[in-house]
């Protein structure tokens, strides 16, 4: 897949009292690359030959985050199936792709000169220098390798993925750089045939260092760690009884946060500074006058989009409805037929994202209106709004024009957020344009109602719907590519160009991508949370 970058320089819920208690609340081609996966179980010595190769061009796997010299380590480390990634002494963390409920893998072990190494799961065995056991591991558990060297102890982890779990495949670009330190979030919306849907955290080498698959789920959607230890997500499909799950794993607690006489939507669950957090909820409005949009008539059944605000205790403290601010037949550009929720109706708005300024204003994506505006927290009204109908029922509102912009705008977009320096970031999925899917940042010059395209990473093709587009203060920039069909995420290094690729061999497509510190989760507590 070919990226362009273009740079454009111009002058100028009842679980969250829980879990504070717990915690506390407060377009460049890409470089030659390294296969670090070979998903499928005949790897055999294609797979082999592609390691050596790309042995000779450096380490295959990204070093571990808490390199210590004195510690101790493996020598060699092999087991009867391929290893992901292949071993370094410096890599704690692999997994390989079990086939049944209940795997026999034969392990080997030799421990670097003057140490011993023992398993420690699921089997104990004795310290010794060196150590061969055929051993049998359930489908999502792990096989553990301890190393000593007098009093000083390491732990080597090896994930027997479940047959269900989606394929990864993770490729480095290392002549563009190489990624930072830091844990990817995502999800399998749409699961292919044969696996179920899974939140899971992924290292810098593709490893799942957590990963739980719901009871009952068709997908997971909008996986994301928004308070210190937690992961939260949410099921598919979304039923009035059902919420995001939040997870905190170091104290080992789930729990829940729920829309409040609605069904959940499944695009966004934000958390405030005093507790409380913001989602959609789903309400299908009949009755409503949709001549002129489309082919639809005079009495058709609308949903709407409704922002709640529920306290720590499960209360709504706070709504705002999409429909007593914009026109269903005016401001939509892009009318989806009835949704598949159980007695949903035309979709003209499709809200995907909540961003909150440093004045607890509202930053709200809507694809289907191919608008982003900003709500004034205390009034309710539309401060501005970006892209799409000129219209808004307010008549305060101001309108954003888009400038300097390729593409004249953007089109079906998700994940707008605020930058720290005020530009405003998103993922221009290009639904039903010419495209390509980019990830791009707009400065606004509010006085001027001007939003001017600074910087974009180009795609090739258009995306169907989700995505995500997030930069961290450590300077990575992540692109989610939603349901693009090929990609599942890209990290771009300082120079533009991708240095990170990862796709599900089975199509599978996750609706964002996140990326975390790894100062933000101890690994011993993921690796804790996932025991079996």
């Amino acid at each position: 897949m070919r990226r362009r970058d273009r740079s454009i320089v111009r002058l100028s819920p009842p679980c969250l009292g829980l879990i504070a208690a717990a915690v506390g609340c407060t377009g460049s081609t890409p470089a030659a690359p390294v296969a670090l996966s070979f998903p499928g179980d005949d790897a055999g010595a294609g797979r082999d030959a592609a390691l050596a190769d790309a042995a000779s061009d450096g380490p295959m796997a990204v070093a571990d985050a808490r390199p210590d010299m004195n510690a101790p380590a493996l020598a060699a480390l092999s087991l009867s199936l391929p290893l992901v990634p292949s071993f370094s002494p410096g890599t704690h963390d692999y997994y390989v792709r079990c086939t049944a409920a209940t795997n026999t893998l034969l392990v080997d072990a030799k421990a670097s000169a003057g140490g011993m190494v023992a398993l420690t799961a699921p089997i104990a065995t004795a310290p010794r220098a060196s150590e061969t056991s055929r051993v049998t591991v359930a489908g999502g558990g792990a096989l553990v390798v301890s190393v000593t060297a007098g009093r000083e102890v390491a732990e080597y982890w090896v994930r027997c993925l479940p047959p269900d779990f989606p394929l990864l495949d993770l490729t480095l670009h290392p002549d563009a750089g190489t990624p930072t330190p830091g844990y990817y979030l995502l999800g399998n919306a749409y699961p292919a045939q044969g696996e179920v849907g899974y939140a899971m955290m992924l290292d810098g080498n593709g490893v799942p260092v957590w990963f739980v698959a719901p009871p009952g789920s068709t997908g997971v959607d909008d996986v994301e760690s928004l308070v210190p230890g937690t992961v939260s997500f949410v099921s598919l499909p979304t039923t009035p009884t059902s919420g995001f799950e939040l997870d905190n794993l170091p104290a080992r607690m789930t729990s829940t946060v729920d829309s409040v006489g609605r069904v959940v939507d499944q695009h966004e669950l934000r958390v405030l500074p005093n507790g409380d957090s913001l989602v959609f909820a789903v309400d299908n409005v009949p009755g409503v006058d949709l001549t002129g949009l489309s082919d639809f008539g005079p009495n058709e059944t609308v949903t709407s989009c409704e922002i709640q605000e529920i306290d720590d205790g499960g209360a709504l403290v706070w709504d705002w409805n999409i429909m007593d601010h914009f026109d269903a037949v005016k401001d939509c550009t892009f009318p989806e037929p009835p949704t598949a929720i159980p007695g949903g109706g035309v979709d003209p708005f499709h809200c995907n994202s909540i961003d909150v300024d440093a004045d607890g204003n509202l930053l709200v994506s809507a694809r289907n209106m191919d608008s982003v505006f900003l709500i004034d927290r205390m009034t309710g009204a539309v401060v501005w709004k970006m892209g799409g109908a000129r219209y808004c029922r307010d008549d305060s509102a101001a309108y954003i024009t888009v400038t300097g912009d390729p593409q004249t705008s953007f089109h079906r977009q998700h994940d707008a957020r605020f930058l720290p320096d005020g530009t405003l970031s998103m993922f221009d999925d290009a639904t039903g344009v010419r495209g390509p899917v980019r990830a791009v940042i707009y400065a606004l010059d509010l006085p001027s109602r001007t939003a001017s395209m600074v910087w974009q990473h180009e795609g090739e093709g258009t995306s169907v719907g989700m995505g995500s587009f997030r930069t961290l203060a450590d300077g990575s920039r992540v692109i989610g590519w939603g349901q693009l069909g090929t990609l599942t995420f890209t990290e771009l290094g300082g120079g533009g160009e991708s240095v990170l690729d990862l796709s599900m061999g089975k199509g599978d497509v996750s609706y964002r991508a996140i990326k975390i510190p790894t100062s933000a989760f101890d690994i011993s507590a993921l690796r804790a949370a996932t025991s079996h």
